[in-house]
């Protein structure tokens, strides 16, 4: 990233000219830089969106008119310069744009020049933003087959003729089923274009059911508004947003002033929690190769903990880069190592997932008065969701025994959560005393680590190393021996 990141570069160069000087030894030079390089890092976020706060409260009070629009022309050139950058030096994938230095000053640039414009206008832009970056990074194939896709639902759901109930769920299935059946063809002869495709096609399939849902119930829809929200690039893929939700929050009114100050504060601490993940060593082989069960279970959780403190580093990056357009996103991956039961973990370790699954499977089987079956048809939904996946992820290998980790994952789930429902409601929750409030606390947090920690694992086998997941099982339950010997 170093290498095409412009601001990054130069903060590294910066940051070994500083250890140099300063004579830290060699051992603490890495450690040492890497703190220099969030330090550099926050210093030039707020140094750049101090100057577009300036420059937003100038604007709004009209003073020296012709100075400040001279800064917005400054700005303009800038943002373009540094598309120019990002679009002829994209990087590896849509994740890694997502956390370039250039990336986030991009951000800032755009946002300050988005906040005079309308909302329509600015609607439009950030659409306009969105397909190309996408263009850029999944190719103009395949972000035109999903946009066609797309297209067709809307137009379908707008229709009378074909907006009927009934008639409505078939035609959106057939239309989504259409754009799958192109990338399985795809699959066959250019298998990583179908990979990055499919990929993408699965959260834009959950938001347009959302939309297509939430259209029927009445809620206000246009063009602009469903394109900007399935294809918002900074969260499109990995994030499902409700379409009621997002609109509300993002486009319905003209956004309220930036607030600079947040959106830094959330950069910096995904930079932090980045960096702290890749410095737990990954222990995935350890784990599989792990000879008895308290092995296998310590490496597990600390594959779990590098992971979410990844993600958790890695979605505040991502929301941090929202608030710069002046987007606020539902969060992904926070508190999950503070949740005190499984319920809470589904909540905190993909959020968006979670609520799409209560708004449209949990809700409309009956919520509350009939929790087992609403729980259970939710797991099912995902668990079918995540299968999908696995014939793109391993298109040569893949059997049927492929799926049985994520089938396992979405057993031990609707059990995990299902049985914490039905303990919660013949047992409603207890307030202690201290100190012994802190040690249930802490019991219960500590289950629920290991619980998230053993279904992200079950979820991982079905996208590789399926074939060594019966002996992994075996070692976790204290039956290694058993399962060598027979």
């Amino acid at each position: 990233m170093s290498d095409l990141d412009p601001f990054k570069r130069r903060a590294v160069e910066l940051g070994l000219v500083l250890l140099a000087r300063l004579g830290v030894p060699a051992a603490a030079a890495s450690w040492v830089l890497e703190l220099l390089l969030i330090a550099e890092l926050a210093v030039l976020l707020a140094v750049v969106a101090g100057a577009a706060a300036l420059l937003d409260r100038a604007a709004e009070r009209g003073r020296a008119p012709a100075l400040v629009a001279g800064a917005f022309a400054a700005v303009g050139l800038a943002a373009l310069r540094l598309l120019g950058t990002l679009y002829r030096a994209p990087g590896a994938s849509l994740g890694a744009l997502l956390l370039r230095w250039d990336h986030l000053v991009f951000a800032i640039l755009v946002g300050c020049l988005l906040g005079r414009l309308s909302l329509a206008a600015r609607t439009r832009v950030v659409i306009a933003l969105s397909l190309a970056v996408l263009a850029r990074y999944v190719g103009l194939e395949v972000i035109g087959v999903i946009v066609a896709g797309c297209l067709l639902g809307f137009a379908a759901a707008r229709w009378a003729p074909t907006c009927r109930p009934g008639v409505r769920e078939v035609t959106q299935g057939l239309v989504m089923l259409g754009v799958a059946a192109v990338f399985w063809r795809m699959r066959a002869t250019d298998w990583p274009k179908a990979l990055t495709g499919f990929g993408l096609f699965q959260y834009v399939l959950l938001r347009h059911v959302s939309f297509v849902v939430d259209a029927a119930r009445g809620t206000p829809v246009s063009l602009e508004r469903y394109v900007c929200y399935v294809f918002f690039y900074l969260n499109c893929s990995g994030a499902t947003e409700i379409y009621h939700d997002f609109v509300e929050r993002n486009l319905r009114a003209p956004p309220a002033r930036i607030d600079y100050r947040a959106a830094v504060a959330k950069v910096i601490m995904g930079a932090v929690c980045i960096t702290g993940a890749l410095h737990v060593p990954d222990s995935k082989d350890a784990m599989l190769s792990s000879p008895t069960a308290v092995l296998a279970w310590w490496n597990l959780l600390r594959a779990f903990f590098r992971g979410g403190l990844f993600m958790s580093g890695t979605w505040a990056t991502i929301e941090g880069g929202a608030l710069f357009y002046g987007f606020r996103l539902r969060p992904n991956f926070r508190g999950i190592f503070t949740a005190a039961n499984p319920s809470q973990f589904w909540r905190a370790w993909r959020g968006t997932m979670t609520n799409w699954l209560i708004e449209y499977v949990y809700i409309p089987l009956g919520g509350r008065r009939n929790p087992t079956v609403s729980i259970l048809g939710a797991f099912v939904v995902s668990t079918a969701w995540h299968c999908l996946g696995v014939p793109f992820a391993s298109p040569q290998t893949y059997t049927a025994a492929t799926f049985a980790p994520i089938l396992a994952w979405g057993a031990v789930n609707f059990v995990g959560v299902a049985a914490h429902a039905a303990v919660r409601r013949r047992r409603p929750a207890r307030t202690y005393p201290q100190p012994l409030g802190a040690a249930v606390r802490a019991a219960k947090t500590a289950a629920a680590v290991c619980f998230g920690s053993l279904t992200v694992a079950l979820l991982g086998f079905s996208f590789g190393g399926a074939e060594r997941f019966p002996a992994f099982a075996c070692t976790l339950v204290g039956l290694a021996r058993w399962c060598r010997g027979r």
